[in-house]
């Protein structure tokens, strides 16, 4: 058996770890073409081009790349997997379409908000399957194709990097967030640092905020930007606490950090909503709705170890019992897609 897997596969990303999970289950030869490298070749103004509009350099060596391995020595494919294929021409997944028994997509990503693609939007139909995380999506993808193309499940963790790697009894009382920054998010941890607690801080975009709070350096132990596997796991794992907080880009309802942070053995802290309420119970996680709860139950749970270490329990044995790992994930959809691997 041939597939070939598409995406933005660079090491330590998300699709990255999908790779090498469908590797493993399959058993089969799987080419990779890692549009990482294609992007990160082109020149700035072409990328910036490029991921704004859609147009240009860096667009055009995609598509052609994608093209050349995909009709290579006349190559066919039982499987071709398109990991969030924003940038793929329409024309090009029909010539792709060709050459494989089934043409899958994918994406840990919103399709209709943040990453709207006009090329996606079109070529959805040529797909055999759409894959989504976003249940609020769901609609706008059944506006578009069958249903029966679709399939939906929740975001996960990577079982064999988000494990917990600190002892309960040995964990900071900090609160790591780890994530891009948002005025949202920066509202939250505004007030967490005003009210005296340490917060653990990593991402992208933060410098502002930092400077804004050089009276609270104490209060402030930034990592870095790029906090990545090991680093990000042992980030979590040494805290008593983690944010989960979720964009306001878009009505985002669970991100990734819903289950890495159980996973990793640490409170998840996250704002209540509907799915939080199916994902997890009272007991499995810290839910708030504004600010002077999220402070009640933090100043409680700081005080009561007791109670955090069975909260902080009951949420990571949740995610291991409800196969939120990207392989089980991964096998439901080789599943799903009634195909013997």
């Amino acid at each position: 058996m041939k597939a070939l897997y598409i995406g933005q596969a660079e090491i330590g990303s998300t699709s990255r770890m999908r790779f090498n999970i469908l590797c493993e289950l399959m058993r089969s030869e799987m080419s990779l073409i890692n549009t990482s490298e294609l992007i990160l070749t082109s020149g700035k103004v072409s990328r910036s081009i490029g991921w704004r509009y859609f147009i240009g350099p860096m667009i055009w060596n995609i598509n052609a790349h994608i093209k050349k391995v995909v009709y290579q020595n006349q190559q066919t494919y039982d499987l071709i997997w398109v990991d969030k294929g924003v940038f793929i021409y329409p024309n090009v997944l029909r010539e792709m379409k060709k050459r494989t028994d089934l043409l899958i997509h994918y994406t840990p990503d919103t399709a209709f908000h943040e990453n709207n693609s006009r090329f996606f939007r079109k070529g959805m139909d040529i797909y055999d399957y759409l894959i989504t995380t976003k249940s609020f999506e769901m609609l706008e993808y059944k506006q578009r194709v069958k249903e029966d193309k679709i399939i939906y499940l929740t975001q996960g963790y990577n079982a064999k990097i988000h494990y917990p790697r600190v002892d309960f009894k040995e964990k900071s009382d900090s609160i790591t967030f780890i994530g891009l920054c948002e005025p949202h998010r920066e509202q939250v941890l505004t007030k967490l640092i005003q009210d005296g607690f340490h917060i653990i801080l990593g991402g992208y975009g933060w410098g502002t905020f930092l400077k804004k709070n050089q009276d609270f350096n104490s209060s402030i132990d930034f990592i870095g930007e790029s906090i990545l596997n090991e680093q990000y796991a042992h980030a979590i794992s040494k805290s008593k606490f983690a944010l989960g907080l979720l964009s306001k880009k878009f009505p985002e309802f669970h991100t990734t950090r819903t289950f890495e942070i159980p996973a990793c053995g640490t409170c998840l802290i996250t704002e209540e909503n509907e799915e939080i309420n199916q994902l997890f119970d009272d007991n499995e996680c810290l839910k708030f709705t504004d600010f002077d709860e999220l402070l009640k139950k933090l100043k409680f749970y700081m005080s009561e170890s007791r109670e955090l270490e069975q909260v902080t329990n009951a949420g990571y044995k949740r995610v291991i019992k409800e196969n939120r790992n990207y392989k089980e994930q991964m096998t439901f959809i080789l599943h799903q897609l009634n195909k013997s691997f």
